[in-house]
């Protein structure tokens, strides 16, 4: 797992790495934020994992072409992240903090993720972190039609600055138990899936 602060210039990040050519067409159209955002997170592939071609799925989901090896990223605010598993599917999520999740909780809350919330349906740290372990959830489950409320569920946890807590995915096509990971830095929250439990 890697994280890249992000301070360079975008022609700066543009001497570490070249869209390619199937890129460009979206690339170009991106706002500055996005481009700097889409650049970070390849450089930071590209020195975990030198020389390795990234192709998208049907589903638009990331994976290494010619490797077993699964991998998901992220990006929000001044960071990018990358999670790298040799034999299991993963995922990861970043956020930098925002007030915008306190209006969509209603969105994504269910009763099982309400049990962690205090004062007044839940501060902005318990929200974020509960809405980047369902990122991660949604990229470890890697297809469509998920429903973030109906289909993902946070275990009650004490929150802290860093942790693990446990997760279930409960989709028509899939029942999973997760283990995931999580901290707290710079005005961001990082959550990511550790593992699947029997």
């Amino acid at each position: 797992m890697g994280f890249w602060k992000i301070t360079e210039t975008e022609e700066e990040l543009l001497h570490l790495y070249t869209p390619e050519a199937h890129e460009l067409h979206f690339f170009e159209k991106f706002k500055a934020e996005k481009r700097l955002h889409f650049l970070a997170s390849r450089v930071l592939l590209n020195t975990m994992k030198p020389e390795v071609k990234v192709a998208k799925d049907s589903f638009g989901k990331p994976y290494f072409v010619h490797s077993n090896a699964r991998m998901s990223w992220s990006h929000s605010g001044g960071y990018a992240a990358v999670i790298i598993c040799e034999n299991a599917e993963t995922g990861i999520d970043i956020e930098h903090y925002s007030d915008r999740i306190t209006r969509i909780k209603h969105k994504f809350i269910n009763p099982t993720d309400a049990k962690s919330l205090t004062e007044y349906g839940g501060n902005l740290k318990e929200l974020l972190l509960i809405w980047g372990a369902k990122e991660s959830m949604f990229k470890y489950y890697g297809k469509k039609e998920v429903d973030f409320k109906q289909h993902l569920s946070v275990l009650p946890f004490m929150l802290k600055d860093n942790d693990t807590l446990l997760a279930k995915v409960h989709h028509p096509k899939m029942n999973a138990s997760l283990k995931l990971g999580y901290d707290f830095f710079d005005d961001h929250v990082a959550v990511w899936i550790e593992e699947e439990l029997e």
